[in-house]
């Protein structure tokens, strides 16, 4: 089956489609389905989706070779392996030692089918528990392996040397299948079946060729890094290694054809499997799912859908996030009116928070589209200067809020004082104008010659008188 890529994430495999506008989308950019629905619609147009199936989102068993190697390695896995690899020494007790071996494989066997059912319902990660298959299937597979032999043996008898071979490669090749099939239903006629087999290889198709070949080289895996150690390692060592290397490649194995089963459910019919879910990078953020939806419609060229969208979000929302797109989608149009409401609304959104850098440069973007903008909260306006003042920018945004600050904002009236003082210095010290800096000190001790900053106010006074006294030096200096 050919995949299918969103649109937008060129390298996540789609999710879902839309019948209207033909385009496909990852779960990132479909909103989650609203309480009580399963319905989840188009971004665009608003039409319903219609799935894709999990198949086509779930990545190839040949892409997650690394993570089959390092399945065994969990925890649980590891304390059931380890502990059969020392039950291994058992082989050297006298009388019941000659059983161990089988007892050891029966168990592993055992052991590997019930992750390999819990593998193909969707479940990536082994059981916090260790999980034994619920039915008799290792007990079947001995059967169907006796069954095969004898097919082999009597194609040999009747039919020759040829078709002895020729049979041996057909019952080989459906080892894979008759234990997916065995795992799925439980049921030993059903994977013995020919034609259920071969239902199953063509349901998942050409994959099967490959993941059979992986199986293969699994197989003997454990053999030959056995054979290697041999003339190493004492008896009794070896013994436990070899049973270790062997538990190990066999739950590779069996999780690999899990995860087959899992890849292709939908082809092989097998349902109550979980939803595949993409895991995000561990520093990636959480997505939005609205700025995902505007990011599409922007990438369609619908600005203005983008901005009505963001606009109804925003009458009951108070995300900074969705405030800074929709500001930024009013700076590349012309309606003034409607950037400056919105910068009013954003500016004290980012002052609630503490955000003064960024409410400063949102003022000076509203004050370069629309000159006559104007906050309305005058504490805020103060604040804002002073951080212009302070950061050293900006200063010309911080001189239009403080212009006439009584008159601007008549229900801070106590914050004159300060306004005048903040607006006085930078006067003075950005645009070197100490004659209108000197006129607005002495405004402000002539209107509030009680107030707390009268002295502070005084002493600036004497700083401007004694810099006018200077001259233009420090004009020619600049």
């Amino acid at each position: 089956m050919e995949r299918i890529y969103c649109k937008y994430h060129r390298q996540t495999p789609a999710r879902w489609s839309c019948p209207s506008c033909k385009t496909h989308f990852c779960p990132q950019c479909v909103k989650t389905p609203a309480r009580g629905t399963t319905e989840r619609v188009c971004p665009l147009c608003k039409a319903s989706l219609y799935s894709l199936g999990m198949g086509n989102a779930i990545p190839a068993f040949w892409e997650r070779i690394p993570q089959f190697f390092r399945y065994p390695a969990k925890f649980d896995n590891l304390i059931y392996i380890g502990v059969l690899s020392l039950a291994s020494l058992g082989f050297f007790l006298p009388i019941v030692g000659m059983i161990v071996p089988a007892l050891i494989f029966l168990a592993t066997l055992k052991y590997a089918y019930g992750l390999l059912e819990h593998t193909a319902l969707g479940n990536l990660e082994p059981p916090t528990t260790g999980q034994a298959s619920h039915n008799h299937s290792p007990y079947k597979q001995y059967v169907i392996f006796l069954l095969m032999f004898l097919a082999v043996g009597t194609a040999y008898e009747f039919l020759g040397e040829v078709a002895a071979i020729l049979a041996f490669a057909a019952v080989n090749l459906a080892i894979p299948s008759s234990v997916m099939l065995l795992a799925m239903t439980g049921s030993l006629l059903f994977a013995i079946n020919p034609v259920n087999n071969a239902k199953l290889m063509a349901g998942i198709g050409w994959p099967y060729g490959l993941l059979y070949f992986f199986l293969l080289l699994l197989s003997g895996g454990s053999e030959v890094v056995t054979q290697l150690l041999l003339p190493l390692l004492p008896l009794p060592l070896l013994m436990v290694l070899s049973t270790f290397l062997s538990a190990y490649f066999i739950v590779i194995m069996f999780h690999m054809m899990g995860y087959a089963i899992y890849q292709y459910h939908e082809e092989l019919g097998l349902e109550g499997v979980k939803e595949y879910e993409l895991k995000p990078a561990k520093t990636e953020a959480k997505v939005d799912e609205l700025l995902a939806e505007i990011n599409i419609l922007i990438s369609e060229g619908r600005i203005d859908d983008a901005k009505a969208r963001l606009k109804q979000e925003l009458r009951h929302s108070a995300n900074p996030e969705h405030f800074q797109r929709y500001h930024k989608l009013l700076l590349l149009g012309e309606d003034e009116d409607e950037l400056a409401r919105n910068g009013k609304e954003y500016i004290n959104l980012l002052m609630v928070k503490g955000q003064k850098s960024n409410a400063l440069a949102v003022a000076a973007q509203c004050l370069e589209q629309v000159p006559e903008f104007a906050i309305d909260n005058g504490e805020h306006a103060v604040e804002i200067a002073e951080t212009a003042y302070r950061q050293g920018r900006l200063q010309d945004v911080a001189l239009k809020l403080l212009n006439d600050f009584g008159q601007h904002y008549p229900r801070s009236r106590k914050l004159v004082p300060a306004a005048g003082l903040l607006e006085a210095k930078l006067l003075c010290e950005y645009q070197f104008d100490d004659q209108q800096a000197k006129t607005l000190l002495e405004n402000l001790l002539r209107d509030h010659p009680e107030h707390e900053l009268v002295e502070e106010i005084r002493q600036y006074l004497q700083l401007t008188e004694r810099l006018q006294s200077v001259g233009n030096g420090r004009l020619l200096s600049r």
